[in-house]
């Protein structure tokens, strides 16, 4: 059975608003939830909440890497791929089916996948996570409360990471709005839920229970929306049957288990220094970089909404051969990216104190010149990771030593220029501005700009020229 999609395009702004309101929930969660959690939870509970929160961290990298490798090879099938390689890719012309019999062995896989995962994960959290719990809880908490509050979040978290297939392929052939639109309903129902179960004193349990029924909502949504669009393929995946010894699982393996411990990498270079932080500099100075580091991955990510939208694009196009179609649509994308993390790093130079004020924070930003290295070190971070996204179009992952080792190096610098110099959060900040300066700073986008057959500043100006023709025309 074959017939003739192509992905769905990013056409109006519709599609990007959602992209960026998606974006900004899912990062900013903590930061909305963070003035109800600190009113209506007593400190300990406080405590507990961010190990929830880092527990749940953890459990992800078990994911590997799994949906953008997915999400990838969805987006080939409806380009018109006739195979699919662990590495690489074959080319296509504009003219060809999408292979159904294909898209059903890898939505076989997909689910496969996702469920050995997610018991890995349910595992992890029931008894890593359990015993940890117990072991900080004194008697004069609620122990049955808060246990009962972790079970309810860990099944949340659980249900949502099961269903994740259905994101990877919305997003492959396209859907990107609707995957969007379900990040928006799971974080504005956890929001208002866990704001409203806080105030009415249901404490830690409240913020659980809120997380366990955000997730099986969103995860509803997901699976609706999923199987009424996307027309007679779609059909055909309800009706496709358990392939046994699925070719197709040892093909996503390699690449989705690089994207692990390039995830693993990541965790190390951008958030091992909170917890470092925590070890050596008190809670006072740690709240101040953690608050800090959320509002900037926050930016980040916003930077990183129209490049997100594009992705399947870029895939589709580039086993096609439409290399001027990625050129203009990367160029433009990185150019977004480095409009709107400019314009929010402004906005909080000029207003982030005071806005906190506001809301009745006790913890201040970073001190101005803590503030400004910081807010340079996650532009470069934002800038090459764009580049090293656009990489995966190719079927390959060039950047798994690289992030390992510089994650590695950071660690360990950062560390020692904490406890042994006391340079305090100088250090933190100078040890992975330093690594990744070194080397993943400037060879990703030159790398990127190299597979266009341009360089990096031309790719970059052609994007300010499209988004200033595109505002004029």
């Amino acid at each position: 059975m074959k017939t003739n999609l192509d992905i769905k395009q990013v056409n109006s702004m519709s599609d990007i608003h959602w992209g960026f309101l998606a974006q900004g929930l899912n990062v900013a969660t903590g930061l909305l939830l963070l003035p109800m959690i600190l009113r209506y939870l007593p400190p300990e509970e406080v405590g507990l909440w961010f190990v929830f929160m880092s527990l749940a961290g953890l459990a992800q990298l078990l994911e590997l890497g799994f949906l953008p490798t997915i999400t990838r090879n969805v987006a080939y099938l409806y380009a018109g791929a006739q195979k699919l390689n662990a590495y690489g890719y074959e080319p296509t012309t504009e003219h060809v089916h999408l292979n159904i019999e294909l898209l059903q062995q890898l939505f076989m896989a997909a689910r496969e996948i996702y469920l050995v995962v997610s018991l890995s994960t349910l595992a992890f959290l029931a008894v890593i996570g359990t015993t940890y719990i117990s072991m900080l809880l004194t008697h004069s908490m609620p122990q049955f409360q808060i246990i009962f509050a972790w079970i309810a979040f860990a099944l949340g978290y659980v249900i949502n990471f099961y269903y994740g297939y259905f994101n990877g392929f919305l997003q492959g052939r396209g859907d990107v709005k609707a995957s969007n639109q379900i990040i928006v309903a799971n974080r504005v129902v956890l929001i208002v839920l866990a704001s409203l179960l806080l105030a009415e004193g249901w404490g830690l349990l409240g913020v659980g229970f809120a997380s366990l029924i955000s997730s099986v909502i969103g995860r509803g949504l997901a699976a609706r929306i999923f199987w009424s669009g996307g027309g007679a393929e779609t059909f055909s995946l309800k009706v496709a049957k358990v392939i046994k010894n699925n070719s197709l699982i040892s093909i996503l393996w390699p690449n989705a288990k690089k994207l692990g411990w390039v995830y693993l990498g990541s965790f190390l270079i951008t958030r091992a220094n909170v917890l470092i932080a925590s070890s050596f500099l008190g809670l006072a100075a740690t709240a101040s970089y953690g608050l800090t580091f959320q509002i900037l991955t926050t930016f980040t990510s916003l930077s990183a909404v129209v490049f997100n939208l594009n992705m399947p694009h870029f895939s589709g196009d580039q086993i096609r051969g439409r290399h001027e179609n990625i050129l203009e649509k990367f160029g433009k994308s990185l150019a977004t990216g480095w409009l709107v993390y400019l314009v929010c790093t402004v906005i909080l130079f000029l207003f982030g104190n005071t806005l906190l004020a506001l809301i009745g924070s006790r913890t201040h930003l970073l001190e101005a010149n803590l503030l400004f290295l910081f807010v340079i070190i996650m532009f470069l971070e934002m800038n090459h990771s764009l580049c090293a996204g656009y990489l995966t179009t190719f079927n390959e992952i060039p950047f798994v030593r690289a992030a390992l080792v510089s994650g590695i190096c950071i660690v360990s610098i950062s560390v020692l220029t904490v406890s042994v110099f006391h340079f305090e959060i100088w250090g933190l900040l100078l040890s992975q501005g330093v690594v990744q300066v070194f080397y993943n700073n400037w060879m990703w986008p030159m790398e990127a700009a190299r597979k266009l057959n341009h360089s990096f500043a031309y790719v970059l100006a052609s994007g300010f020229r499209g988004l200033w023709k595109d505002c004029h025309a």
